[in-house]
């Protein structure tokens, strides 16, 4: 059972989808930089921070220069900013000209004279007050809090439309490039040198494969960095597509791509391709995560494919 064929293509296509996984990563990555969606999203955020009564807050925190400081260049907006620079800016904003009072009961009534503090951010800002409990470290402390709770809800929300995008680019790869799962499936299975080839070639292309976290560092037999969260997503794209392309395995248009259409059931060969894509363009919306995991058990496994090292515990 171990050196069966079904073994070799379960270590393959384990692999295939954990590299397409990354390059849809990347892609994905590679995107969002290009249209500084995290950066526009963070400023709709902390712009629209309460539903009403807080534009004017709002922008008077992203042009403070505790926010200004975090920018490339001035024409950039920062795609990060620290909970403490957003607190500071909004004692900033009830400050206005004057001093910070010192006691919780002068903070409180500053808030209330202040001509820009009102509805909903004055109710806000009077309610963290009340759960400071006269303590001026503590109402900075609980604006933080509110503040890392709306992140939150801005990184569920960031991460339930990145993987929408990683379907819309598994989708494309698979029709695109014509990564057909049954095909390859079907092929590696009719040829079981080839299924044992494919098996061999994670072993002696991909030496190293570490996961830390949600970080994965990915080397080839020369100990090259192929994937790496500190390579540009440009860079991580580049060399994954090149090794998903040079596996041993049916990828891309031919000539023969569409022999079906001269069978007199040709319907069963479209089906079957429409049905390889869809297979493919699931696995790659799974994730390298999932794909990762799975791979480091059928290796264990399958005790013969020694060469990739992927650290107890990590994954």
């Amino acid at each position: 059972m171990l050196d069966s064929p079904i073994i070799d293509i379960a270590i393959g296509l384990s692999f295939l989808y954990f590299l397409l996984g990354l390059f849809a990563s990347s892609f994905n990555e590679l995107i969002q930089i290009k249209l500084q969606s995290r950066s526009k999203q963070l400023h709709l955020a902390i712009i629209n921070f309460l539903d009403r009564d807080w534009d004017e807050i709002g922008t008077k925190i992203m042009d403070s220069p505790y926010i200004r400081s975090l920018r490339n260049n001035k024409n950039e907006l920062p795609s990060y900013i620290p909970s403490s620079s957003f607190a500071q800016s909004v004692i900033d904003v009830i400050k206005g000209a004057e001093d910070l009072p010192e006691t919780i009961p002068q903070i409180r009534e500053q808030i209330k004279n202040n001509k820009i503090i009102k509805g909903d951010a004055q109710v806000w800002l009077l309610g963290l007050l009340d759960k400071s409990y006269n303590k001026l470290e503590d109402f900075y402390e609980n604006i933080e809090t509110s503040y890392n709770d709306s992140m939150d809800r801005l990184s569920e929300w960031y991460k339930t439309k990145a993987k929408m995008a990683v379907l819309y680019i598994g989708i494309l790869s698979a029709v695109l490039l014509n990564i057909d799962t049954i095909n390859i499936t079907t092929t590696l299975w009719k040829n079981k040198d080839t299924a044992k080839a494919f098996s061999a070639a994670v072993a002696s292309s991909m030496v190293t494969i570490e996961k830390n976290d949600e970080e994965y560092l990915v080397k080839d037999a020369n100990g090259e960095v192929i994937y790496s969260g500190e390579n540009k997503p440009g860079d991580n794209l580049a060399n994954v597509f090149a090794e998903v392309g040079s596996l041993p395995i049916p990828l891309g248009w031919s000539r023969n791509s569409f022999d079906f259409f001269s069978e007199d059931d040709w319907y069963w060969g479209l089906l079957s391709m429409l049905a390889g894509w869809a297979i493919t363009s699931l696995a790659i919306y799974i994730g390298a995560p999932f794909w990762f995991d799975l791979l480091s058990k059928v290796v264990k496994l399958r005790g013969g494919v020694k060469n990739i090292k992927i650290p107890v515990g990590d994954s």
